[in-house]
């Protein structure tokens, strides 16, 4: 099974990619449609820098490593769950009466946990503590905005 994907990965990786530019334009029209949301811009960016990362990797795996390649896919990924954080973070904040609690103070304790990451054991440890945390609280912030956002519209039978 290992060997089946492994010969499709180009497939894989390609398709992903496109998906991502679909999912980070449609937002991006939304974005348009709603000027009074401005967390959605944030939405789209991630989607289109995950479809730009998708294919970064796509050319990395069928033609060449390079470290400054490498270097620009990791930025990439932390870009697109940080773009994903502040469109759950936003979101909330403009919904919430107390927007301290969503305020910027909480990149201080990401920033320290991606430093110390990064100097303990350089590019692939930061890369692997980015996917363990952020993209995991990015993706709690951007459900639970989600949730607020559907309650706020009625919506929120729809998920029960």
């Amino acid at each position: 099974m290992l060997d089946f994907f492994q010969g499709q990965m180009d497939f894989i990786l390609f398709f992903t990619g496109l998906a991502f530019f679909f999912f980070g334009f449609t937002f991006l029209l939304i974005y348009q449609i709603e000027k009074k949301e401005h967390s959605w811009k944030f939405l789209a960016s991630f989607g289109i820098l995950r479809g730009i990362y998708q294919w970064l990797l796509l050319v990395q795996w069928m033609y060449f490593h390079h470290a400054v390649l490498s270097a620009a896919i990791i930025g990439l990924d932390i870009l697109s769950f940080v773009l994903l954080f502040e469109f759950g973070r936003r979101g909330l904040r403009e919904g919430k009466k107390s927007s301290r609690m969503w305020g910027l103070w909480m990149y201080v304790p990401l920033i320290l946990l991606f430093a110390y990451a990064f100097f303990a054991g350089g590019g692939h440890v930061l890369d692997t503590v980015l996917h363990l945390t952020v993209s995991l609280l990015a993706c709690l912030l951007a459900g639970i905005y989600f949730w607020h956002y559907a309650a706020k519209r009625g919506m929120e039978k729809m998920f029960m």
